[in-house]
């Protein structure tokens, strides 16, 4: 069988399985309990954070884990929108978006918020300059994937973040699951990027 969708789901590395069972086998306890058990849970997930702070650059207390990708997408999505209502009504999106972030800006347009909608070009390209034409003072959020889920294109993350600079009240977020831990990490941590969401499996 030739299998092609390994960007999308992938089977769990040897090492990353035994690892996963040791833990769920020796290490279950709730690591919000004050027992030992909970204490020994809660130590290794402090490690975890941390050790994949290290990897991207960030602070341990920048990593929020969540059940995946799409939880991460609506997490974000949601909670920058009602947060900064009073601030603006307006995000600005690509029409390429994975269903996660899709959906969820559907569900805030009948909510009463207005979602532009980007085109993208024959390679599924968002051009950066269409980014900067949609701003308008009540933009509060700016959500582009780093590296579309079906055709692999990778988006001008950077030059994004270089044109929201100039607009620091609104928060971007990079889609990041197809990018994550492929060689590409760098690109999503610029300083102007507020949200990246990913699952590393």
């Amino acid at each position: 069988m030739i299998y092609m969708d390994n960007s999308a789901t992938t089977q769990v590395l040897p090492d990353v399985l035994a690892s996963y069972n040791k833990v769920s086998e020796q290490i279950w306890g709730n690591p919000s309990s004050l027992h030992q058990m909970g204490e020994v849970a809660a130590n290794l997930l402090q490690q975890s954070r941390q050790q994949i702070a290290n990897l991207l650059g960030v602070k341990r207390d920048e990593i929020v884990f969540t059940s995946g990708g799409s939880e991460g997408d609506n997490w974000v999505i949601k909670g920058t929108a009602l947060a900064k209502q009073k601030f603006g009504k307006h995000i600005i999106t690509s029409s390429v978006e994975h269903a996660a972030v899709r959906n969820t800006m559907k569900q805030l347009e009948s909510l009463g918020f207005e979602v532009t909608y980007l085109p993208v070009d024959q390679q599924g390209r968002v051009n950066p300059a269409d980014v900067k034409a949609a701003l308008r003072p009540d933009t509060i959020l700016v959500s582009v994937m780093a590296v579309n889920n079906e055709i692999g294109t990778v988006q001008p993350i950077g030059e994004i973040g270089e044109i929201l600079k100039a607009h620091p009240k609104v928060h971007f977020m990079v889609d990041a699951v197809q990018a994550i831990a492929k060689g590409m990490d760098a690109v999503w941590f610029s300083d102007r990027v507020d949200f990246v969401v990913f699952f590393w499996s």
